[in-house]
């Protein structure tokens, strides 16, 4: 198992394990910190899957977080995957990986609620970037699929 599949699939297994912690969490501040994680640990997961994908081809690219940087390395006169065009269309189109690539994760892209109107004594919790724990689920769900499914059809070569 290469470098990139390992690095995919522990992501995954930590995305798994802050999910488990999400549903047993109270604090509205620290489920914010978990879906946070989460979402930075599905965003990392998915760039080593198109790191994995590059290797499988034997293309030589930067590690990035989207497939239109491994297609950029495809050499000219060589086709491009139907898998990395159905990445590129779910990366660009209205999607559960857009959506994903869509969230912040660096720290000055999350706006914190100033908190004008919340007492002094509470945590401050972003607003933008965040979404809801079924919807974390679903993009974890869907990111599982995309990648048994790509490693199952690079197996039958």
């Amino acid at each position: 198992m290469s470098y990139s599949q390992n690095l995919v699939n522990q992501q995954l297994a930590w995305c798994s394990t802050l999910v488990e912690h999400f549903k047993a969490e109270s604090a509205p501040w620290l489920k914010e910190a978990l879906l946070q994680s989460l979402t930075w640990h599905l965003q990392v997961a998915y760039s080593a899957f198109l790191q994995e994908l590059a290797e499988s081809q034997r293309l030589a690219c930067e590690r990035s977080s989207s497939i239109v940087t491994v297609i950029n390395a495809i050499p000219s006169g060589r086709g491009c995957p139907a898998e990395f065009e159905e990445l590129k269309a779910l990366e660009m189109n209205d999607s559960w990986l857009s959506s994903l690539l869509a969230r912040a994760t660096s720290p000055a892209a999350i706006a914190i609620d100033s908190g004008v109107n919340q007492p002094h004594n509470l945590i401050a919790v972003s607003g933008v970037g965040s979404w809801n724990l079924a919807e974390a689920q679903a993009v974890l769900l869907a990111l599982r699929q995309l990648i048994e499914r790509n490693r199952a059809l690079g197996q039958e070569y």
